[in-house]
């Protein structure tokens, strides 16, 4: 490129390295279980684990009302947050399943227990 009769040689690109899997620190693992309010839904955290798409650990978790109602059950909420993790994952997300960043569901967990 010429510019001002100034050249610069593009600079080389390389491949981006995809982030490596990393495992849950004991910490996050231990948020397994963990019952919130945010928003005036209950919340329960079923699984910690990496996300690949998102090369991070997060934290999947479900509305226990709407489970309840729609007959969704904790053990298939919980596979279904593995296989993501694992990429084996088919189908669709149950729908009272969701997941955030760690740091945002431990906020929501401490508002939760000030209230």
């Amino acid at each position: 490129m010429c510019n001002a009769g100034v050249f610069r040689a593009p600079r080389a690109t390389r491949p981006k390295k995809a982030a490596p899997r990393q495992d849950a620190p004991a910490r996050d693992l231990a948020l397994v279980g963990t019952v919130f309010t945010e928003d005036k839904v209950d919340w329960k955290v079923v699984h910690v684990g990496w996300s690949g798409a998102d090369k991070a650990v997060v934290v999947w978790y479900y509305d226990t009302a709407l489970a309840g109602r729609t007959g969704v059950l904790e053990a298939g909420m919980k596979a279904f947050a593995r296989d993501v993790a694992d990429s084996r994952a088919k189908g669709t997300c149950p729908a009272p399943l969701e997941f955030s960043a760690v740091r945002e569901v431990r906020a929501w967990i401490r508002a939760s227990q000030e209230e």
